[in-house]
């Protein structure tokens, strides 16, 4: 008798041990599964940022050139006028 005691003891802990294994395992599948969510996340964070740059950089050029023509049409003393507002715009942004 005691030896099927020791027996049920052996398996009840076999049984356990386990189950152990198999929550630990499916801690770490659920773990990569976090971190490869968190990359892809990363990663297009990374593309919208560039992309609002490159966006941000298109709009100033298309301002710059916008300015350009319009400097083309003032008289010289506003011409230079505006050329000095847009070098203090420059300095206090």
């Amino acid at each position: 008798m005691p030896i099927d005691g020791i027996s049920q003891l052996i398996a009840v802990t076999q049984l356990k041990a386990q189950n152990a294994n198999d929550q630990a395992l499916h801690g770490a599948t659920k773990q990569r599964e976090l971190l490869g969510k968190q990359q892809t996340l990363r990663a297009v964070q990374r593309t919208f940022s560039e992309l609002t740059r490159m966006e941000q950089q298109s709009a100033m050029t298309e301002l710059q050139l916008k300015l350009g023509a319009f400097r083309k049409t003032l008289s010289h003393p506003a011409a230079a006028l505006l050329d000095q507002w847009l070098e203090w715009a420059a300095q206090h942004r």
